[in-house]
């Protein structure tokens, strides 16, 4: 069918961009680089799943309740996800500080934590679109950070920028596929960005352990 041949295509446009995107990566950063680029992500991805609180799976049930109010469901969820995963990315850097790692990683947690919390949003507005089971459109953010991080990896291996250049890059397509994502969500769901402590409340007990 049509949606599957578009849910094929993305899946190719994914996959290959990321594998180009490595590519060119690993050639310019070089093993030290790369060995930098990879400690960054990994600690703002073990940082951010310790305050994840079940963000995804919990506003997908909310919003499957009969006549709950899906705005502001969604506006709080949104909200707790960014102040959550900011959180993350501070104590991690912190937490760098303290056990004195190298400063390049100190500093490309920093550069790179605007797009950590990017790319967390990201995948937390897939729960919108999968509740109208609208995965087209699940998908386009996704596709739009992907190629649009590989156009500037690719324009920033020209310069001299090295490791922190190439996080920034990574940091300005993760922005780009939230801001995608964020508008088709909106389509969706019109909700605002707000914090009613109440329902913040709930939404982060429901998704404890």
């Amino acid at each position: 069918s049509r949606s599957m041949g578009g849910a094929l295509l993305g899946k190719v446009v994914l996959v290959g961009g990321g594998m180009a995107t490595f590519a060119l990566l690993a050639r310019y950063l070089g093993a030290e680089g790369l060995g930098h680029y990879r400690t960054v992500l990994s600690i703002l991805g073990l940082s951010a799943a310790v305050f994840d609180f079940g963000l995804y799976q919990v506003t997908l049930a909310e919003m499957s309740r009969d006549g709950v109010d899906e705005r502001r469901i969604v506006g709080n969820a949104f909200t707790l996800r960014i102040l959550a995963t900011a959180t993350a990315v501070i104590l991690a850097t912190l937490g760098a500080l303290v056990a004195r790692l190298d400063h390049v990683v100190v500093l490309g947690l920093l550069v790179g934590g605007a797009g950590w919390t990017a790319y967390r949003v990201s995948e937390w507005s897939v729960a919108i679109f999968q509740h109208r089971l609208d995965q087209q459109k699940a998908a386009a953010g996704e596709i739009t950070g992907v190629l649009v991080t590989l156009l500037a990896v690719a324009l920033l291996t020209r310069t001299d920028g090295g490791f922190l250049a190439m996080l920034a890059a990574t940091t300005f397509g993760w922005l780009s596929g939230m801001c995608v994502a964020l508008m088709l969500a909106r389509r969706v769901v019109p909700f605002t960005a707000g914090l009613d402590l109440p329902t913040a409340r709930g939404l982060i007990r429901k998704g404890l352990p």
